[in-house]
């Protein structure tokens, strides 16, 4: 009994006795058996974690700032300049012998750069829409001529249609002369 009470993990002999026990296992571990292979001493978590590539979100957002760099922040800062120094436009009085533009009927200036540099006038649109349902109108005359012409070709029946196209015999009249003449060589042999 007095040596198991010594052997206790709480007195001074079962600390000694542990420790002793521990280094015996540890000196037994390093000790290679034969036909074994190495052992490699490393830790036991793994050192490289597998996960999935981030690489397009970083180019993603390094472009995304990229662009906001190049384009949304100068044209802020336009803004800005054309809101509190340009300012919108006040109504005024028209001289008599002044006609304005159209891009000068609008209130904020930005607008009216686009007005004046990037819109059509109205003038334009109209002479646009004007020419395009004057052809509309010309193409519908000519679709009834066609039509009527095409009635009257079938009512009459005494011309060709419009669609024919002459075709000349040149060339029929050179293969009848050279078959001719071959069969002139052949009877004369």
């Amino acid at each position: 009994m007095v040596v198991f009470s010594l052997l206790r993990p709480n007195g001074p002999a079962g600390k000694y006795a542990i420790s002793m026990f521990n280094r015996s296992r540890s000196v037994l571990a390093t000790i290679p058996k034969q036909g074994a292979a190495p052992i490699r001493s490393m830790s036991g978590k793994p050192v490289f974690n597998v996960k999935a590539s981030t690489w397009t979100w970083q180019q993603f957002k390094n472009d995304l700032h990229f662009f906001v760099g190049l384009g949304v922040i100068p044209l802020g800062l336009l803004i800005l300049y054309a809101n509190i120094f340009v300012g919108p436009a006040q109504l005024t009085e028209i001289p008599e012998d002044y006609e304005p533009y159209h891009w000068e009927y609008f209130k904020s200036p930005i607008t009216r750069w686009f007005a004046h540099h990037i819109y059509e006038s109205p003038e334009e649109k109209y002479e646009r829409l004007v020419s395009y349902v004057c052809r509309e109108q010309e193409k519908i005359k000519l679709r009834k001529q066609e039509q009527r012409m095409k009635q009257l070709m079938y009512a009459r029946g005494d011309y060709v249609g419009w669609f024919y196209i002459p075709f000349t015999d040149e060339y029929h009249k050179r293969a009848r002369t050279r078959l001719e003449s071959y069969r002139n060589q052949t009877k004369i042999q």
